[in-house]
């Protein structure tokens, strides 16, 4: 079962996969945002995704299949890497500090949902 860390400060909740293509999930309910950490290096973001998309890759068996033949076609294309939105929220990615993993007082089991 995944484990979701949550970060208040940031509203941004994260789900390390397990999976060969995809490293983490992260994903910020408030602006419906979402970004998939690729194993390969860099990031994929996308806006406005509904909840219930992110839930589906994150509790899939294979989430790197489902990100494949799934959700790349719901979703369309990610936002440019150049683009001031994705590097607003890269940014606020790369403040969540390595060692906040172990520390978080909130852990959510199953869903981003509360």
């Amino acid at each position: 079962m995944t484990e979701l860390d949550t970060y208040p400060s940031l509203q941004i909740f994260k789900s390390p996969l397990q999976s060969r293509v995809i490293r983490a999930c992260y994903y910020q309910p408030s602006s419906g945002t979402m970004a998939i950490e690729m194993r390969a290096g860099g990031f994929r973001i996308w806006k406005d995704v509904p909840q219930s998309y992110v839930d589906a890759l994150v509790h899939h068996r294979a989430p790197g299949l489902f990100y494949e033949k799934v959700m790349r076609h719901l979703l369309g294309s990610p936002l440019s890497p150049l683009g001031f939105s994705a590097i607003l929220f890269k940014a606020s990615i790369y403040r969540i500090p390595e060692s906040l993993s172990a520390s978080v007082s909130r852990v959510r089991r199953l869903s981003f949902q509360q």
